[in-house]
């Protein structure tokens, strides 16, 4: 299977499509919304749960405001993260 990370530390909500596009590319993205006010870190993370939602992927809580993105041609195994599916 396909294996790349991108990190992205965004500044603001407009750096979202770059994200989404990442993703929809068959790519990881680890994803810290650390720095951005709680109103575009919850854009952001409703946007790209959105994409990974319909490219079938999954996301996973890897740290405090740190979010793992990934497509379905990506698995990962870590049975310690938080994963989207498990919750639903």
């Amino acid at each position: 299977k396909d294996c790349a990370i991108a990190l992205f530390n965004p500044k603001s909500y407009q750096e979202a499509p770059k994200i989404g596009n990442v993703l929809k590319n068959r790519k990881a993205a680890i994803v810290n919304v650390s720095e951005l006010p709680m109103e575009q870190s919850k854009r952001i993370t409703d946007f790209l749960q959105g994409i990974v939602f319909a490219i079938e992927g999954n996301f996973y809580k890897v740290g405090d405001k740190i979010i793992l993105y990934v497509p379905k041609n990506i698995d990962v195994d870590n049975s310690e993260a938080s994963s989207s599916q498990e919750e639903e």
